[in-house]
């Protein structure tokens, strides 16, 4: 593992460069000096150090990246000593404000990497390599008698990685394209890829490949590489566990023509500089009968644990699901798999309670998006903010001008029972009708009860339940932030007793709610009047 000295040798390298390179390509240009510092020991004149950059420039695919002769002059001089060309692989990438803490971050991810990869095998692949510096050479060093083969996209990285490993006779390094079919023709026994998120491919011509997505590009590519006994480890983001279409469609291409091994819930942070929410994937060619289910968080989190990068990754749950039950589960959605195995989850499934699907007896939809407000106008607008504990603040709503009837179907009513969209917490409120018509925003969800069938209040006592809220947050769709479809909550499956006996239940309930409220109310009275009768006793 690198030192102290070797980061803070790419970071003055890095201060040197401060006004002389375009661009932020301080990679770049450290790269090319240390170059041409070799092909230039002695005396060289600013024109034919000038020169030979440009040629090193054209041969890597990149601009020239310094601004002139002379600052390619000065930080021919400035740059002195040796530099990690590890650490300068990650440099770009991995560092924020000259500070190596985003790269720190990563090593969580390569220390839970490690814990699978002691045995490699005869083979290994890692494709697009520079994602794993600072900590490629550890992870060739793990196993001396592996063949390693490190790919990368670009000449520049190419350049940097065939330097690194010049000394290393079982690590091959060659170009090649992950996203595009044939980019290499060998098969391995492990392979370590953290894909692309978040884009569609342009190199999908013709449908080669199941999905549009980097990410499941990638990985559909890399497991037709994988040897009679290999396994992939790939991180992928938390859409792939439950998105529909190509999506749901690859889920199950995987499982039924390889092993599904492990599904790894990662806390948001593993990866540095995104907030994406991730989970690592074991799939083999051929393996175990079951799928492991884990749950990392971190472990002493905390903002200055952050800062300082020393952050480690706890296992906070881990529990194992038959393909049978992962095939009617339908997606690979882990807090549904931790809920299903959960006593209460258990004692509800089992008990003699009538369940019906809550479409059978509310309609649901989402709020309407606003795009400008205004503090006098005739129509409010409850946000995730106006919802309390217990109740709706309805004296801090926001204010919408707008002609009723263009929002008609909108118009909140007498019993509609408001859940978040998206958010942190899951909060629920009836909606009590006020003397102005009011509208939920778009970060709401509208539960709308139907008549005789189901009361809003009886809804939110078992939504606010411990069940309620694991049922809720099973369809929660697996990112850093919650974010429910509402017509995932169509197929919740709610308790359902005679309406009678709901009104009863949610009678009961306003009784006791407004008692535990008057108390408190009467309770704060009381102190306030203490602390005033104290005070002028001062």
């Amino acid at each position: 593992m690198r030192d102290t000295q070797s980061f803070e040798n790419v970071i003055w390298a890095v201060d040197c460069l401060r006004g002389l390179v375009n661009n932020n390509q301080e990679d770049a240009a450290i790269y090319i000096v240390k170059e041409l510092q070799k092909m230039f020991p002695f005396t060289v004149y600013e024109n034919e150090l000038w020169v030979e950059c440009e040629k090193l420039s054209h041969q890597l695919d990149l601009s020239v990246p310094f601004i002139n002769r002379q600052a390619l002059m000065s930080a021919f001089h400035f740059i002195t000593g040796d530099i990690d060309y590890e650490i300068l692989l990650a440099l770009k990438e991995r560092y924020t404000n000259r500070t190596p803490r985003t790269s720190f971050l990563l090593k969580t991810f390569f220390d839970l990497v490690m814990r699978n990869i002691k045995n490699p095998g005869d083979t290994m692949l890692i494709p697009e390599g520079e994602k794993f510096a600072p900590y490629l050479t550890s992870i060739v060093e793990n196993d001396v008698n592996c063949r390693y083969t490190i790919t990368t996209a670009r000449k520049f990285e190419y350049a940097l990685l065939t330097e690194i490993f010049k000394e290393q006779r079982n690590v091959q390094i060659i170009q090649g394209q992950i996203y595009e079919p044939g980019f290499i023709n060998e098969k391995f026994d492990t392979i370590l890829s953290v894909p692309n998120y978040g884009t569609t491919s342009s190199f999908n011509r013709d449908n080669q490949f199941m999905c549009r997505e980097y990410d499941l590009i990638a990985t559909e590519n890399l497991l037709l590489h994988l040897s009679p006994v290999g396994k992939l480890i790939i991180l992928l983001p938390a859409r792939v566990t439950f998105a529909a279409g190509r999506v749901k469609d690859f889920r199950r291409f995987i499982q039924q023509s390889y092993s599904l091994d492990e599904i790894a819930e990662l806390p948001v942070g593993v990866l540095s500089n995104t907030g994406v929410k991730t989970f690592l994937f074991i799939i083999s060619a051929k393996g175990n009968e079951d799928t492991s289910i884990k749950r990392y968080v971190f472990e002493n989190d905390n903002p200055v644990n952050r800062r300082l990068g020393s952050l480690s990754l706890k296992l906070q749950d881990e529990t194992f699901i038959m393909p049978e039950e992962l095939d009617a589960l339908g997606d690979w959605n882990v807090d549904k798999i931790f809920a299903s195995q959960d006593d209460d989850w258990t004692q509800y499934q089992n008990s003699s309670v009538r369940k019906i699907p809550l479409k059978d007896v509310a309609e649901i939809f989402r709020g309407k998006a606003i795009t400008e407000k205004n503090p006098t106008g005739t129509i409010g607008v409850v946000n995730i903010s106006n919802i309390l504990e217990y109740d709706i603040d309805y004296n801090s709503l926001d204010h919408l001008d707008e002609q009723e009837r263009r929002v008609a179907n909108y118009i909140l009513k007498t019993d509609d029972l408001l859940l978040p969209a998206r958010g942190t917490a899951i909060r629920t409120a009836v909606f009590n009708e006020q003397t102005y018509p009011c509208i939920a925003s778009s970060n709401l969800i509208v539960i709308r009860p139907k008549s005789g069938a189901l009361s809003g209040t009886y809804l939110k006592l078992f939504l606010d339940s411990a069940i309620g809220k694991k049922l809720i947050k099973s369809t929660q769709q697996g990112t850093a932030v919650m974010n429910i479809s509402y017509r995932d909550l169509e197929n919740i499956e709610i308790p359902y007793l005679p309406f009678e006996k709901q009104i009863e239940i949610a009678k009961k309930y306003q009784d006791g709610l407004a008692k535990y409220q008057e108390t408190i109310s009467s309770a704060e009275e009381k102190w306030q009047d203490t602390v005033r009768e104290l005070e002028q006793n001062l």
